[in-house]
């Protein structure tokens, strides 16, 4: 789905980044839910797009895509999160071919597949935490001369323990793909991990539906395009709460400078009504 508001969504905060990802077991057909979030000036969830289908390859995906395009053909995005699967950013590819948006991995997810491959990698399991932490450090580290440093002793750390194997995986897996996984290269990025897509998937399936695997497809989708304009109606409520807010913290800073500047001369302060 690509509704209006959505496409309104996506033109005002999808330059800032997408955020994608897919989920399963909502239904008793085995289709997979792929959502695409962006975040609003208050980096809060906006579902921008879905697409429910039994197959979620690049071809899929690549279909949403164009219809963005369709509707919005000058549809640019600086950063794209994704997981270690290249289905979505080759999908958003087949759209957007000549696209200079920067592909970023969910930090979460690399640092998960670092762990899991060192628990079978690692010949000597005594150094899987001392491993873990150097990597998540590494991972954090937001200055590119620092990370390069960290990680070279990294590598070092490994080749000295005769850890030859799990070196070899990190120089093929992650070493030619920095800038997809470290942190400074996504200093201006909104989002770091995919957990927007995650938060909402996991509300969907456990608070919204209940945890239910065998939902009607016709009621997922009734469910699905409500969602969107809940959304915006609760987004508007928050942006004149939060713009109610801004107007009484500039009246009450105006208050206290007149206070301030009238200090020891209150004979010049007139009262024109109750409380002022």
């Amino acid at each position: 789905t690509l509704n209006p508001t959505q496409r309104k969504w996506l033109s005002k905060y999808g330059e800032r980044a997408l955020c994608v990802d897919d989920t399963f077991n909502l239904t008793s057909y085995s289709l997979r839910l792929a959502t695409v979030i962006v975040a609003d000036e208050w980096d809060r969830a906006l579902l921008a797009a879905y697409l429910l289908s039994f197959r979620m390859t690049e071809v899929e995906v690549g279909i949403m895509f164009e219809h963005v395009k369709k509707f919005l053909p000058s549809f640019h995005t600086d950063f794209f999160m994704t997981d270690d699967s290249n289905s979505f950013w080759n999908g958003f590819k087949r759209a957007f071919p000549s696209t200079w948006t920067k592909k970023l991995l969910c930090l979460w997810h690399v640092q998960q597949a670092m762990k899991r491959n060192s628990k079978t990698d690692l010949k000597n399991s005594d150094l899987l935490e001392p491993f873990v932490e150097k990597m998540r450090e590494t991972c954090l580290l937001r200055h590119r001369e620092m990370f390069e440093t960290k990680y070279t002793s990294v590598l070092k750390f490994l080749s000295e323990q005769g850890e030859d194997e799990m070196a070899a995986y990190m120089e093929k897996s992650w070493s030619g793909r920095v800038d997809q996984w470290s942190a400074f290269v996504r200093l201006d990025s909104c989002v770091n991990t995919s957990m927007l897509c995650e938060r909402f998937h996991k509300t969907l399936k456990h608070d919204i539906l209940g945890g239910k695997a065998n939902v009607r497809i016709d009621a997922l989708i009734q469910l699905l395009i409500p969602l969107i304009v809940e959304i915006d109606e609760e987004k508007e409520i928050e942006r004149g709460i939060e713009e109610g807010r801004y107007r009484l913290q500039q009246h009450h800073k105006a208050h206290a400078l007149a206070e301030n500047k009238y200090k020891g001369r209150q004979q010049r302060i007139a009262i024109v009504g109750a409380g002022h």
